[in-house]
């Protein structure tokens, strides 16, 4: 999958909405949706999407590093 299609996916998915779950059972399912969706997505397409091309500002970001991060935000 593409990262632009991954992000339609996103946008069609709002607003969210609580079907008789609380607000944490609703944020921890669709982290877990989240983190399916970027599975999915291409790591080449996701990769040069992120690359660093010589800006001091933007580092290299990998899906890997970013689904990682995505994951510790979850934890906090």
């Amino acid at each position: 999958m593409r990262v632009f299609e991954a992000l339609n996916q996103m946008r069609n998915q709002l607003p969210l909405e609580r079907t008789g779950s609380s607000y944490i059972e609703t944020l921890q399912y669709e982290f877990s949706e989240y983190i399916s969706l970027l599975n999915d997505i291409d790591d080449v397409d996701f990769n040069a999407l992120f690359r660093n091309e010589g800006s001091p500002i933007i580092i290299d970001l990998t899906k890997r590093k970013f689904i990682s991060f995505i994951k510790k935000v979850q934890q906090t």
